[in-house]
């Protein structure tokens, strides 16, 4: 346990070995003091200099490596007997190919082309007219989203029937909505 002392000074254990050491820290004058001293003394080194701003590179690869530990450690989709949980806040947004416009896919089923996502989309952002191959159905979460002319805001739901086509899809001040629909609707722009 006393290896650990060091670590758990400057926060550096991971979540199974900070409970056990912490238990074991009750109980260990040795390692109480141990670890008083390590702090104070990582303390000092830290006011020891001025603090350096990382270069962006080295903070945007670090924070990448961090978030792909994260995916990795806190699985995103659970299965439990059957029943699928989707945990959107474990998700990374992936681009849609249209400006401004981003997604969570939360699932996909291959043998319809239906995908149940999460989309954001940045205020001023629209995206294309497009006929719809299936049912289509739409439900803001916040911000506002205006199709075919009619404003909607949280709470608002709209479906779309098949061969329908949605015109002039737009926010004003950016929204999150969640969608169900069929990945083969065809743009008409």
């Amino acid at each position: 346990m006393r290896e650990l002392a060091p670590l758990y000074a400057v926060g550096a254990l991971r979540s199974e070995e900070l409970q056990a050491f912490g238990a074991h820290l009750g109980g260990c004058e040795n390692c109480r003091a141990q670890v008083d001293s390590l702090s104070r003394v990582a303390a000092e080194l830290a006011r020891s200099s001025d603090p350096q701003a990382p270069r962006a590179e080295l903070r945007e690869r670090v924070a990448s490596k961090v978030a792909e530990e994260a995916r990795k450690s806190h699985p995103s989709k659970i299965d439990l007997d059957g029943v699928r949980f989707t945990l959107s806040n474990r998700m990374v947004w992936d681009a849609t190919g249209f400006d401004g416009i981003e997604w969570k896919v939360l699932h996909r089923d291959p043998s319809t082309g239906m995908v149940t996502s999460l989309v954001r989309m940045a205020p001023g952002t629209s995206y294309p007219r497009h006929r719809h191959v299936g049912i289509e159905e739409n439900y803001v979460l916040s911000g506002d989203l205006t199709i075919s002319g009619v404003k909607m805001k949280a709470g608002d739901y709209c479906r779309a029937e098949p061969n329908t086509v949605h015109h002039h899809i737009r926010t004003t001040g950016g929204c999150e909505f969640i969608s169900i629909a069929s990945e083969r609707n065809q743009l008409l722009e």
